[in-house]
Parts: C-alpha cells; sequence; structure tokens
C-alpha cells in the first residue's frame, strides 16, 4: 500500500509518455528534413534521400 501512496509509477509513465512524443516529433522532423533538403548524391544519407523522395512521386 505504501508504493501506491507513494506515486513510485508515475515517473516511468511520464518517462514513458515525453519519450514517446519526442520519438514521434524527431522522425518527423527527420522525414520533413529529407523530403526537403538534399539530393541522391548527398554524402551519408543520399540514398535515404532518394528513397523517402521517391515514394512521393511513386507512392
Amino acid at each position: 500500500m505504501g508504493a501506491a501512496k507513494s506515486q513510485i509509477w508515475l515517473g516511468p509513465i511520464l518517462a514513458g509518455l515525453v519519450g514517446y512524443i519526442l520519438a514521434d516529433l524527431m522522425s518527423g522532423v527527420y522525414h520533413w528534413v529529407i523530403d526537403n533538403y538534399g539530393s541522391a548524391s548527398t554524402a551519408i544519407f543520399g540514398d535515404q534521400i532518394d528513397a523517402l523522395q521517391g515514394h512521393h512521386e511513386q507512392p
């Protein structure tokens, strides 16, 4: 009963929620950046940029 009163469960639930929101936000930012900037010849991310931009032309 002591653990229920101390709300020990609140921290992990909030951490999970914040982690989920930040992961969703960062994946959206990454998708937006890859869609709008760079090309197939961009170093390191060129293949990803080409594939992601291509899926908008041919979904």
